[in-house]
This record gives structure tokens, sequence and C-alpha cells, in this order.
């Protein structure tokens, strides 16, 4: 069993994909600080643990 770390961990995979878009769009927009990225770090990490990439949410995103 996984060592769990972030709490993300038992987010579908649907769920971390729209936190981690949302995310990234505020940090754009100037809503949220760069230092949100650490929090995408995360995200990015507990989505690879269920063996999908960003590039393929990237990609069902479009």
């Amino acid at each position: 069993m996984a060592n769990k770390t972030s709490g993300y961990e038992d987010y579908s995979i649907d769920l971390l994909a729209k936190l981690y878009f949302e995310i990234e769009k505020n940090i754009e927009q100037g809503n949220l600080s760069e230092a949100m990225h650490l929090e995408q770090d995360l995200i990015r990490k507990a989505i690879q643990e269920k063996g999908i990439s960003l590039m393929d949410l990237h990609i069902k995103k479009l």
C-alpha cells in the first residue's frame, strides 16, 4: 500500500483533473499566487500514482 502524503490520493481522477486545471487557470488570471504550484505538484503526484499522465488529462479536457 502506498504512503499517503497529501490527502489527494482518495480523490477521483476526474476531481483531481478539475482541481489541477482550475488552480492553473486561477494562477494565470492572478487570482492565486505562484505558491499554488506546490499544490499542483501534490495533485500531479496523486494523478500519476493512479497511472494517468497530465498529458492524458489535458487531451481529454480539449
